[in-house]
Order: C-alpha cells, then structure tokens, then sequence
C-alpha cells in the first residue's frame, strides 16, 4: 500500500485545498486519510517528530497517522520508511535505531542485552490509543479560540464512524454558529458525500447535505473561483455550491426533496 501511496498524486480537491490556502480563506483541515497527498498538493502538514514548528503552522492535520513514516512502540521512536521498503515489500518489519543503539550501549557497559523491538506504518487504527492525542487537541484548541475567524464547515468523504470524529465535527459546527453570524442565510456547515445514512443524528448539526460525488463539486468551485478572478467579485464560499443539487432533511425518511443553494 505505502508504495501505491508513494506513486499516487493529488486530485482536483487537494488542489482546491491548496487553492483555498493560497487565498487564505482555508483555517484548518482535519483528514482521516494516511495518504499524505496534501503534503504532496503543497499544504503544510503536522507530524510528531517536529511538533513545535507545526502547532505554529501546519495546515492539515491527519487525525490516524501516515504512511511515510514508521513507529516503535515500545521507545515511540519515529523513522522515515522509504529506506526500509524493501525489508517491509519482504514482510519483514524493520528493527528500531533507536531501542538498537540503546541496546548496543548497554552490551558496550557489559549488561545483558534485551530484544529490539520492530517498527510499524506510523498509523492510528479504529479503537487503538493515538500516541499523538495531546498535540491533536492543542490543535483543535488553537482553531477553536477564535483566534483565525471560521465562517464556514465542510465535511467531505467520512462516514462518521469514529467517536472522535463526531466530536469534531459537532464542536467546529457549534462554534461557528456561535460565532459567525451567516451571511445572507447562507448554509455554514455541509456535508458532501454521496451517502448519508444518519441523517436524523445530524440533522440539528448540518444546514446542508450536498449528495454528489466531491471531484465533480471540486470542478465547479474551481470554475467558480476561476471566474471570480476574471471579473475581480467576491464570491463567499458557500455560493460556490450553487449550482448542485442538494438533499433537504425530511421528517420523513423516505421523502426527499431538492432545492439549488442559493
């Protein structure tokens, strides 16, 4: 997979992320993703093993880890593994440098050396501890003060499955409300995916469940802001979804209705 993942590029919404960025209308972006393609778009990317420069300037932050790098888990020691993909494409996992020089050192004192532990894919999977957790919540501390003004939440891909991930996302929802005022009655919190299957559970959280595929969403933002160069007006981000059509939540779970954002 890490290999896969070093050949793949960024698609149409990494490139909207970037723009979005490059605009300075993006604050922040939380990925469940282990791809690391937005690194690879351009938007500067939190890890642990600089995490002082990042808290002050990361843009995206992956909520389960990455496939760039591998961790001990015994020292919490991380290493870079493109060196190591031949022994791992073997299925063999590599030892810890770290926890090996330590050991070296103690057969060096005349003490009895212990085994060394291997490394694993620096990622987070569903139920595990996240060895990152504190750095993660300054995160979100830092985006929710106030400190970066938040008019808009876009939830896009996630099935919502995780516990942490619901938090989040109910948190971000709640502070906007809270504070920003919306712009012309205008949606502030979307969710873009081609399936939903809770809305009732998130119905008092989303104004707006945008059912399309996200790189077809992704070319009509570009266009739209590409047009708002060339005639130099000013389009808020939530007009960029006019043209689609979108799900109204019911009382009825059968009955759908549509209306254009507008």
């Amino acid at each position: 997979m890490a290999q896969k993942v070093e050949e793949s590029k960024p698609t149409q919404f990494h490139k909207l992320l970037k723009t979005l960025d490059d605009r300075g209308t993006l604050v922040c972006m939380y990925t469940q993703n282990i791809d690391g393609l937005e690194l690879k778009a351009g938007l500067s990317m939190y890890h642990r093993t600089h995490p002082q420069d990042d808290l002050h300037g990361a843009r995206c932050i992956p909520l389960h880890g990455d496939l760039q790098h591998l961790y001990c888990q015994s020292c919490h020691a991380v290493e870079i593994m493109k060196p190591h993909r031949d022994k791992l494409m073997s299925g063999r996992f590599p030892l810890c440098s770290a926890c090996h020089r330590r050991q070296e050192a103690r057969r060096e004192s005349g003490r009895r050396m212990q085994s060394v532990p291997t490394m694993v894919p620096d990622i987070v999977l569903y139920e595990q501890e996240h060895p990152d957790a504190e750095h993660i919540a300054e995160f979100q501390r830092q985006d929710l003060s106030g400190a970066q003004p938040m008019d808009l939440l876009l939830v896009v891909g996630t099935g919502m499955h995780v516990v942490g991930t619901r938090r989040l996302i109910r948190a971000f929802a709640q502070h906007i409300r809270q504070h920003c005022p919306p712009h012309d009655s205008l949606p502030q919190v979307i969710y873009l995916n081609l399936d939903f299957k809770q809305q009732k559970k998130w119905e008092s959280t989303f104004d707006l469940w945008v059912q399309a595929d996200c790189q077809l969403v992704t070319d009509i933002m570009l266009n739209e802001m590409k047009e708002e160069e060339n005639t130099k007006a000013t389009i808020y981000p939530s007009d960029l979804l006019q043209p689609m059509e979108c799900e109204q939540y019911s009382e009825d779970p059968n009955a759908v209705e549509t209306e254009q954002v507008l």
